[in-house]
Order: structure tokens, then sequence, then C-alpha cells
């Protein structure tokens, strides 16, 4: 038979056992619905999703050009969301010929391209063309590209090739 202090140390034993069992359960189970909330977390951003802009770069010298030439410059702008990403040119509330604003849908994981004419201006000397525009990026709902170049002189002197000022490529100064 056994001794009843041995059943009373027995019992202690298993009572201090389920203890830590029940302890270690309760963490296990904590651990488990926080890891499980933070999946849902991911998904739940995922399901919603962003946009994610990405360009390759956002300025260009085009280098000396002829006064009044016409130029067109091509961006590869990269869409690294999961969503599908929107850029809209900001003309600052004005539309384009056909009277509606043009918008630059990209897919997730998907590449495009946004053209930019540039129509150097008659005047010699530095110019530089910038395009805005508006995204659905929430890191990034804004951006600009932009075009600069040097506007040959027509004459040939070292002189009329000293840069100048920049000036924007609509600054009428440089226009026709």
């Amino acid at each position: 038979m056994m001794d009843p202090s041995d059943r009373s140390e027995s019992r202690g034993l298993r009572t201090a056992r389920s203890a830590v069992l029940l302890v270690f359960l309760a963490a296990t189970l904590f651990l488990v619905a926080r890891s499980a909330a933070f999946v849902r977390t991911i998904e739940q951003a995922s399901a919603a999703g962003e946009a994610r802009l990405v360009l390759e770069d956002v300025e260009r010298d085009l280098g000396v050009v002829q006064p009044g030439a016409q130029i067109r410059e091509t961006f590869r702008v990269h869409n690294a969301g999961s969503q599908r990403l929107v850029i809209n040119e900001d003309r600052c509330g004005r539309c384009g010929p056909s009277g509606q604003r043009s918008s630059l849908l990209v897919a997730p994981g998907e590449t495009a391209t946004i053209e930019i004419d540039f129509h150097a201006p008659r005047a010699a000397g530095d110019v530089q063309h910038v395009v805005r525009y508006t995204t659905n990026d929430p890191e990034r709902p804004r951006f600009q590209l932009t075009l600069r170049a040097t506007v040959a002189s027509t004459h040939d002197d070292a002189e009329s090739r000293r840069p100048q000022a920049t000036r924007s490529a609509n600054d009428p100064r440089t226009s026709e």
C-alpha cells in the first residue's frame, strides 16, 4: 500500500504538471491566435491591395537639340502592387483636346510606357519640360517627369553654346 504522504506528493506533482501544461497550452493558443490574426491582416491588405508605382527614371537630358525640333521620349512605369495602377496627367484642371483626361492603366506586375512630346523653342538656351501626374499609389500619389535640353544657336560660335539659366518649355520667353 501507498503511504498517504506519497499520495499527496503525487497529487501535488500531477497538479503542478497540469498547471504547467495548461500554461503551455494557453501560450500556444495565444501564439496561434496571434499568428492567425497576422495572416488575416496580410490577407486583408492583399485583398484590399494597393498599386505600387516603380519608375526607372524621372528625368532625361536630351542634350543639344535644334531649334523647333520635335522629340518624343518614352518613360517606363511598372506596377509592383497587387491592384491596378491608375496614372493621370495632372493638367491643372484643364482637359485635353478630346475634352477628357486620359488614364494609363497598369495591371499588377505589368510595365507600361508614358510618352512625352517635347517641342524645342526657336530661341537658343537651356530649357526644361515638366509633366506632372497623379496616381492611386498611396505611397506616391504624385510624380513628375522632366525633359531637359539645350537648344542650339543658329550661329556656330562657342559663346552661343554657353549654358544659360534653365527655363520651362512653357515659359513665354522660350517659345516662338
